[in-house]
């Protein structure tokens, strides 16, 4: 019994000791989401979103599930949330995330896009304008800041010139 509570204390000691990692995660989210709303106003869009991969479980036939989340969404006034979307296949975006990769993905006008599923997912959800901004680890993509243009088309947008800026979000 004695063991017990020296097992217990040392548990409530050992909590009480700890960092607050919950306090930290909080500040941490909140510095990203301003980093996000601030890119929101100066680039004039109306909503900006992280995107992080992982993977999903596996197919039955071993293979593994490539997907991503929406993590992080910020909107302009007036705009709703677009992209709450959890554990989304990367084969449905397969086109979308080639280009983001190469640092292609800017559409002013999402016709241009020549992937139809694509431009219909990206109709459904009422942009005009979009923009994938890759965020890369040592050897591969981690995740991609999200750009939309609802209300209005885009204007002219370099993703090489924002990409150092967000490469340094910590995330």
């Amino acid at each position: 019994m004695i063991n017990f509570f020296t097992a217990l204390i040392q548990l409530v000691v050992s909590l009480l000791s700890a960092k607050p990692l919950l306090t930290k995660s909080i500040k941490d989210t909140k510095n990203v989401s301003d980093a996000l709303k601030k890119l929101l106003n100066d680039l004039s869009a109306d909503r900006v979103y992280i995107c992080h991969f992982h993977n999903g479980g596996k197919y039955y036939t071993g293979k593994s599930q490539q997907k991503f989340s929406i993590t992080y969404e910020v909107v302009s006034e007036g705009i709703t949330l677009g992209w709450q979307e959890k554990n989304v296949p990367c084969s449905l975006w397969a086109e979308a995330l080639s280009q983001t990769i190469q640092d292609q993905f800017v559409y002013t006008d999402i016709e241009g896009i020549q992937d139809l599923s694509t431009v219909a997912r990206l109709k459904a959800k009422g942009l005009k304008s979009i923009a994938w901004i890759p965020i890369t680890g040592k050897s591969d993509l981690l995740m991609f800041v999200g750009v939309d243009w609802v209300k209005d088309p885009a204007p002219s947008i370099s993703i090489k010139d924002l990409k150092p800026r967000l490469q340094s979000l910590k995330l």
